[in-house]
């Protein structure tokens, strides 16, 4: 996300379902305040399951490993570009546990670097 801006990689999803390119519109601006799927859902009328059927089959993930991958990105552009503690960060970007956030950044940063 340092390098590209959100705009072209929301940009790559533009083909897909209107219903999924709104809400990963929603999720980038509401990433850390987002709770569950069911927040992700609050103003869409669908089925959940359908949903997130559709959802996967367009990102390739489920909106909640969307919206964790999202999250650890924006920890990660934090870190670099402030001074904060990682504890801050971690709860900034809408992390609630610490021991998770934990384990999402060492599988989704940790793992590729090595």
């Amino acid at each position: 996300r340092l390098i590209f801006n959100e705009n072209l990689i929301l940009k790559k999803f533009k083909n897909c379902e209107p219903v999924i390119y709104l809400t990963l519109k929603n999720i980038e601006l509401e990433y850390y305040k987002i709770k569950s799927i069911d927040d992700i859902l609050k103003n869409i009328k669908i089925n959940k399951t359908y949903f997130i059927r559709l959802f996967k089959k367009s990102v390739s993930y489920s909106p909640i490993q969307y919206l964790n991958r999202l999250r650890i990105e924006k920890c990660c552009e934090m870190l670099i570009t402030t001074h904060q503690s990682v504890t801050y960060i971690a709860y900034a970007c809408g992390f609630n546990d610490l021991r998770f956030f934990n384990k999402q950044f060492k599988k989704l940063i940790i793992i590729r670097l090595f």
